[in-house]
């Protein structure tokens, strides 16, 4: 229980420092030091999880303030240039282009070449043939994302770090290979799940099997989508801890009818794969939450320790958070929680 208590004053805290952001970094480092002294020095059992959870919540203040809020690449919003830098996610494709998430090395923008850094959401033509890890040279209008009076788009990709958006650009290929070597090859067997479930299954069948089993959700027909969503069952096609515990059940069976009983390979095994297949998958935030509570649960069962849910999922949040804590604003993430 003490986790989910100083989880709760953590989140607190993230919460607090992003809807009070002038207050400062250094109030926050200031006022947890002193909480975390004052608990040493008490001698008062309860006084001193006072204090710590105050340390909780201004450790959790801190990590939010600490959070960028721009980019440097954002201060050439407004104008037109050429940027050049590298795919860092898998393209995704819709309807009439496709949408590539470049890490920018380079701008050349009002007659001059700067070197920058920080994430462009570049939306070109569908057929530009991009891949994860090539450098590209992307030419066009940079801008801030919109914010309408029911949605912000800017605070929605703010929160992925992305505080620029070109559309309707020119794309160059430079060359390729840039890209993490477990990633790109991780992506490369996707492509190949997805040709040999398209070759083997006709379609809506086809584009089901690869939301279920990839996370890919952009070949469900609409009307098949739509259907799901008024029939209450919209998560089955979603990656959720259903598919963690399937997959880590199938490991182990395959494990131990191998090698025998061997908890701990078994165990070690599944949660590998868990972590292969959270990656292989996307690694959302509600798929690393499932992914998460999933490990411990194959844990606790080796360990001969009961799991308790709420402490686990006290424990996926605060390691999520601490890594970004604009986690808790994503809906994946909330529906999942």
């Amino acid at each position: 229980m003490r986790l989910i208590y100083l989880t709760v004053a953590w989140v607190l805290g993230l919460t607090a420092s992003r809807h009070f952001p002038v207050i400062e970094l250094q109030f926050w480092l200031t006022a947890g030091a002193a909480a975390i002294i004052l608990a040493l020095l008490c001698r008062r059992p309860r006084l001193r999880g006072l204090l710590l959870l105050s340390a909780a919540l201004a450790a959790g203040g801190a990590r939010m303030a600490a959070q960028p809020s721009t980019s440097a690449v954002a201060a050439f919003n407004g104008l037109n240039g050429s940027i050049t830098g590298i795919v860092a996610e898998e393209p995704k494709l819709r309807d009439d282009r496709i949408l590539l998430r470049l890490a920018a090395e380079s701008i050349f923008a009002n007659n001059k070449k700067a070197a920058v850094d920080g994430l462009v959401l570049v939306e070109s033509n569908r057929d530009a043939g991009i891949q994860y890890g090539d450098r590209i040279r992307a030419t066009g209008s940079i801008d801030k994302p919109a914010a309408w009076d029911t949605f912000s788009y800017a605070d929605y990709l703010g929160r992925q770090g992305i505080y620029s958006i070109m559309r309707y650009a020119d794309v160059e290929h430079i060359d390729s290979g840039h890209g993490n070597p477990i990633a790109a090859k991780l992506i490369e067997l996707k492509h190949i799940v997805r040709r040999i479930i398209a070759a083997s299954l006709p379609e809506p069948q086809a584009g089901l099997l690869t939301g279920i089993l990839l996370g890919d959700e952009s070949g469900i027909a609409r009307q098949l989508a739509e259907d799901f969503e008024r029939s209450g069952a919209a998560h089955i096609i979603a990656i959720s801890g259903f598919n963690m515990i399937i997959v880590s059940a199938i490991v182990i069976r395959v494990i131990s009818s191998l090698f025998g009983d061997d908890k701990l390979m078994a165990a070690v095994g599944a949660v590998s794969v868990i972590a292969v297949y959270a990656l292989f998958v996307g690694a959302s935030p509600g798929i690393l939450r499932a992914a998460l509570m999933t490990s411990l649960y194959v844990i606790g069962n080796l360990l001969k320790r009961r799991t308790f849910v709420p402490t686990s999922l006290a424990f996926a949040t605060l390691a999520l958070s601490l890594g970004d804590p604009n986690v808790l604003l994503d809906v994946g993430f909330q529906l999942s929680f």
